[in-house]
């Protein structure tokens, strides 16, 4: 529950800040009353040309099935496109895959790390320390370090 918790909070980020295009518009102002394949046609372009938000909403498509085959492993290759672009939503989209092994090998560590990165919006990593060790909260915090140091700043 709590990782869904997680995931509705990045898909909120992406709804209040949207992701500008060329021509103005936001992508979700693009999607409005598109059918899913066209919305996913629409972020596909966004997040080959390498718009973070496209990159996010592409990876959303594919893990939800949502005009395209769902995909897991696409999904994380998307959330990963945009977690490094410093986007919120690919970011804590990324440490759900790792959380529930949607995708990629389960790791709370890397999870950890990815949600620890908006530990001021989301300050309840309780129940995830629960399921772990004192070792791997502390392997935790060192990778958010890392991660910090190596992703854009976020948005």
């Amino acid at each position: 529950m709590k990782s869904f918790k997680l995931w509705l909070i990045a898909c909120s980020l992406f709804m209040i800040f949207g992701v500008c295009t060329s021509n103005g518009a936001t992508l979700e102002e693009r999607c409005h009353g598109k059918t899913p394949k066209e919305r996913f046609l629409i972020y596909k372009a966004a997040a080959e040309q390498g718009d973070a938000g496209g990159q996010f909403s592409l990876g959303g498509c594919y893990k939800n099935g949502s005009g395209v085959a769902q995909d897991h492993v696409e999904a994380v290759k998307w959330f990963r496109k945009s977690a490094e672009q410093g986007d919120a939503g690919g970011q804590l989209a990324l440490g759900w895959c790792y959380e529930t092994g949607k995708g990629v090998a389960k790791n709370f560590v890397e999870a950890y790390a990815l949600y620890n990165l908006h530990r001021s919006n989301f300050k309840d990593l309780g129940y995830l320390e629960e399921l772990m060790s004192p070792a791997q909260i502390a392997a935790g915090k060192k990778r958010t370090i890392e991660l910090q140091k190596s992703y854009k700043s976020p948005k």
